[in-house]
């Protein structure tokens, strides 16, 4: 169940900005969203992500072939509370990244 609302709370955040972010693909508390610009990996928007997640209060950590891949993968522990608090922090980290390009 958390594992579906991880997926939709990606896809509902990161949908906006379809042109920056892949849909996420993942199972379970592992998921990936590969971060694009132009359709071409971009591991700049990655990094931006990255730091702007952290100051945000999140952890993200980054991937991929082309380093353009950030992963969500929150403690198998984590409360629906917590999970909730994604939402505004992910989407604080997106407008902060994406002011910077």
């Amino acid at each position: 169940a958390r594992g579906e609302t991880l997926r939709a709370i990606l896809n509902e955040t990161l949908s906006r900005h379809q042109e920056h972010f892949t849909s996420p693909i993942g199972r379970g508390l592992m998921w990936g969203v590969g971060c694009v610009q132009g359709g071409r990996p971009d591991p700049n928007l990655m990094g931006k992500m990255m730091r702007a997640s952290l100051q945000s209060g999140l952890i993200l950590l980054g991937g991929g072939v082309h380093g353009h891949v950030l992963q969500f993968t929150p403690a198998l522990t984590i409360t629906d509370h917590e999970l909730a608090e994604l939402t505004p922090r992910l989407d604080r980290a997106v407008r902060s990244a994406l002011t910077t390009l």
